[in-house]
């Protein structure tokens, strides 16, 4: 199991347990990433005020849609709202409950009931096979599928008249969906769902995507793997590299280096790269602190073990904490380019692609080079689009020329 072991100042931890909010849903504003009263009271109210947690999810409801919720004892996530965004009001809670009273008066299950309504059907109407006449799913199928006296679609030049009665009649019953397994909402999973909701809620999201010619970085590697077979080192992988060379922009645009908090935009001192593991109990984020001041063989042999022990579930929270920036590869999926979730509360996120050879032209010839996209996310409300494109581009540029940068142990 990963050691979940959250940190927080004594009165947050107070404050959460007389609020109910567990410490682990959110996102430290203190020194490292530390709670703090302050973080716990801004969560309970953002929760209270516009999301309600449900056993379906997160639910944005008023609160005077939550007091008649709570009073009528209606459940918020069976309700589509009425209101901005899909926010159910006041009045949704009243009809919901109003149409639940008249539903409630016929035995029917819970799908029943929803598949006569999505078909418009009355279930008084319909004869219940179940015990004691309740009524079942397979019972309003075929009410829902009996055909109805329609007219011929006049003849087209060429073609014989459509009967519509037979052209739109379905062809099979929709019966229930079976569930083979429920996995529960717990652990990292739980975090995980937490924090990304989070980051989709708050943040100003951008992503700019660009090509860029690895070929040099291909061939770099290739030494660096050489040399570790040679000294029996772990061999570097391009993630390593990227994650050297994306420490090193971020020294050079230290505006990406920074984070939002209630006294404005921090500009961190430290570059604390994390590197985005999937593990048996979820995503999994091990920091490389000091990623700017490493070399490529020490960055290779840190993210090696954290990365194996965060696949199994074994990283402590400490090596887990204190990220500035994180780098995610999926390129061995055989993905191009994809629009990757900030980790909050960093100011961006970099998106790696898979290594392609393709034809490109240098220097007025056609040659076989290897490309890559990068996806970079950042937060537009730290950094604009200018600033951020030119990091990507430094980025870009110590790809193609890696030995301008890289300095090997």
């Amino acid at each position: 199991m990963i050691e979940l072991v959250v940190k927080a100042s004594p009165a947050a931890k107070r404050a959460a347990r007389k609020r109910g909010v567990d410490l682990a849903s959110i996102v430290g504003s203190g020194p490292g990433g530390r709670v703090t009263e302050d973080d716990v009271a801004k969560y309970a109210e953002q929760k209270g005020e516009r999301v309600v947690a449900t056993s379906a999810g997160f639910v944005k409801a008023s609160p005077a849609a939550k007091r008649a919720a709570r009073e009528r004892g209606v459940d918020l996530a069976s309700i589509v709202g009425s209101g901005p965004g899909g926010r159910v009001i006041e009045e949704d809670v009243a009809k919901h409950a109003e149409h639940k009273g008249e539903a409630e008066t016929i035995r029917a299950t819970r799908l029943a009931k929803k598949l006569a309504d999505e078909a418009g059907l009355n279930l008084a109407e319909v004869s219940g096979t179940g015990m004691g006449g309740r009524v079942r799913a397979q019972d309003i199928a075929a009410p829902a599928a009996a055909p109805v006296a329609g007219p011929m679609a006049p003849p087209v030049a060429g073609l014989p008249p459509v009967d519509m009665e037979r052209a739109t009649r379905p062809t099979t019953a929709l019966g229930p969906a079976e569930i083979a397994s429920v996995m529960p909402m717990a652990g990292m999973r739980r975090i995980t769902a937490t924090r990304m909701f989070q980051s989709a809620q708050s943040v100003a999201r951008v992503t700019l995507t660009t090509e860029v010619d690895v070929t040099e970085t291909v061939r770099m590697r290739e030494c660096l793997v050489s040399r570790a077979g040679s000294t029996g080192r772990p061999r570097p992988s391009y993630t390593d590299i990227i994650v050297k060379i994306a420490a090193r922009a971020l020294r050079e645009h230290p505006m990406m280096n920074a984070r939002l908090s209630d006294q404005g935009i921090e500009l961190l001192d430290s570059v604390n790269v994390g590197v985005a593991v999937a593990g048996v109990q979820g995503l999994a984020v091990p920091v490389i602190h000091g990623a700017d001041s490493r070399c490529i063989e020490e960055i290779t042999a840190e993210s090696r073990d954290k990365i194996e022990r965060a696949r199994v579930g074994r990283l402590y929270t400490r090596e887990m904490s204190g990220g500035t920036f994180t780098v995610t590869n999926i390129g061995m999926y055989e993905i191009d380019a994809f629009t990757p979730i900030i980790n909050l509360p960093e100011t961006g996120i970099l998106g790696v692609g898979r290594i392609v050879e393709k034809p490109a032209v240098i220097d007025g010839q056609v040659t076989i080079r290897s490309m890559m996209y990068l996806s970079l996310t950042f937060d537009h409300r730290i950094i604009d689009g200018a600033p951020a494109s030119a990091f990507l581009r430094t980025i870009k540029h110590y790809l193609e020329k890696p030995y301008e940068l890289i300095a090997v142990c």
